[in-house]
């Protein structure tokens, strides 16, 4: 993703069939795409046909698929937003030892202590 683009997408989705299924359709719309703002509109209900999901008391197929679509929308636009978002270093003491870690905006605290710091 160096030079902003993808070039291979690997998307799959669980509990919307009896096993995980990749979306090749999918990852195919998206390869050579610019990972940026607007990028889930690209998700069709065609990218979707390899899922297989069951009515049942709990929600029909017809809804499990729309919210397969929603979600996966959802997580490309998640990753394009985190794509655009600068890196801002982060300088703090703790336990009396001077620390720098890079952080996004909208991450956590916490998080980037446990992932950086161990």
């Amino acid at each position: 993703m160096r030079t902003g683009r993808s070039r291979a997408a690997p998307l799959a989705v669980g509990a919307c069939s009896a096993a995980a299924q990749r979306l090749p359709a999918l990852e195919a719309a998206l390869a050579g795409r610019v990972l940026a703002p607007g990028i889930g509109a690209v998700v069709s209900p065609v990218h979707l046909a390899p899922l297989a999901p069951i009515t049942d008391v709990r929600a029909s197929a017809a809804y499990r698929g729309d919210a397969a679509a929603t979600l996966v929308a959802r997580a490309l636009e998640k990753l394009a937003y985190e794509q655009s978002v600068d890196v801002a270093t982060v300088a703090f003491t703790l336990n009396g030892a001077p620390q720098r870690v890079a952080a996004r905006p909208a991450e956590r605290l916490s998080d980037v202590l446990r992932e950086t710091l161990g």
